[in-house]
């Protein structure tokens, strides 16, 4: 990671975490002498004015931050030089052996150049990607599940538990995932296999009915290789959150396809699908741009009335296209409703038909 410019960093946090950082071999990286009069005064030296500035030399130097209290649940970590050069390696540590996070730094200025970056591990609603997921971390504690078949369960224990909010997310890497939904030893009546291209600008957003309690158990299990993992919350939905303002639904028949097309000021999509009772069998499919494949589920449940599928898809940028698809016999119809869930302000930009066909 290369970036010109004194350095502000933004951390998500669990507790017993610890902040390393390593000096530069050949400079020395100094952090007094930043007044907010300084003519290259920014948002690092902001945070210098206030806090208790330590001086890291080169040569390999460490230095070390415990923070041992679970209430921090991010900090900010600003890096600055006199004017010299700065190369640095900053690491987060939650214990001794997990290293969840690291950047390796260089400043070709550490004083003139006024470069700024702000990251979270994906948490913290002042993201600009801050989403329908985000707030589920913001009142949740995220679990890390580490990829190569890491499994991680969610047991449900009160029959007041009616549905659960899960929520899946990494620090902009792909994610690989299936959340299955568990009731006794061999029953399995809901399904997903869920990829994302980016697990921070796209996260995953579903609400899973739990009906039938108490013995149901939501599990989920990164698919991913070893070097992807991601975080993922399961948390019951007391509030009843659902979708907004539906208006009719279109019938999917079995084998048939139905696509939707999004205007750029579309924030995000809510997409809810549901049957008469039947087996839902389906597969949803996120566009930006031909062929350029964004989001994909792998979705079943085995009854679509009393486990209907509701989830909320971001959608940055602009050029969407959602396709969905019954892969259930004829015999098995669906219905479909893909609407937009928050619209932001007119971009500017040439708007795209919205509808099915």
């Amino acid at each position: 990671m290369k970036f010109y410019g004194s350095l502000l960093a933004l951390y998500a946090l669990q507790s017993a975490t610890a902040f390393v950082v390593h000096g530069p071999k050949a400079f020395t990286s100094k952090t007094s002498a930043l007044s907010m009069s300084d003519p290259y005064a920014n948002q690092a030296s902001k945070i210098f004015e206030k806090s208790n500035v330590v001086l890291v030399q080169g040569g390999d130097t460490v230095k070390t931050w415990s923070l041992n209290s679970g209430a921090v649940k991010r900090v900010q970590v600003a890096l600055r030089t006199e004017g010299r050069p700065l190369n640095a390696d900053v690491e987060l540590w939650q214990g001794p052996d997990n290293n969840p996070h690291s950047m390796q730094i260089y400043l070709e200025n550490g004083l003139k150049r006024k470069a700024f970056t702000s990251k979270t591990s994906a948490l913290s609603m002042s993201d600009p990607y801050a989403n329908q997921a985000s707030k589920i971390f913001e009142k949740s504690q995220p679990v890390l599940v580490q990829g190569g078949d890491t499994v991680k369960t969610w047991s449900l224990n009160s029959g007041a538990v009616k549905r659960v909010q899960v929520a899946l997310q990494t620090e902009g890497r792909p994610l690989n995932a299936d959340v299955e939904l568990w009731q006794g030893p061999d029953n399995n009546p809901h399904s997903m296999q869920i990829y994302l291209e980016n697990g921070l600008k796209r996260p995953f957003s579903a609400v899973v009915e739990t009906p039938r309690g108490p013995d149901n158990t939501v599990r989920v299990r990164n698919t991913g290789p070893m070097e992807f993992p991601f975080f993922a919350c399961v948390e019951p939905d007391t509030t009843e959150a659902g979708p907004s303002g539906l208006g009719a639904p279109v019938t999917v028949q079995g084998g048939a396809l139905r696509t939707y097309a999004f205007e750029p000021n579309v924030e995000s999509v809510q997409v809810l699908l549901k049957t008469d009772g039947r087996p839902l069998n389906s597969k949803i499919e996120v566009l930006q741009g031909p062929n350029n494949m964004k989001t994909v589920i792998d979705l079943y449940t085995e009854d679509g009335m009393e486990r209907p599928f509701f989830a909320v898809f971001e959608t940055p940028g602009s050029g969407y296209v959602f396709r969905i698809l019954n892969t259930a016999p004829l015999e098995f119809p669906m219905s479909a409703w893909v609407e937009p869930y928050v619209i932001g302000k007119d971009t500017g930009l040439e708007p795209v038909v919205l509808g099915g066909f």
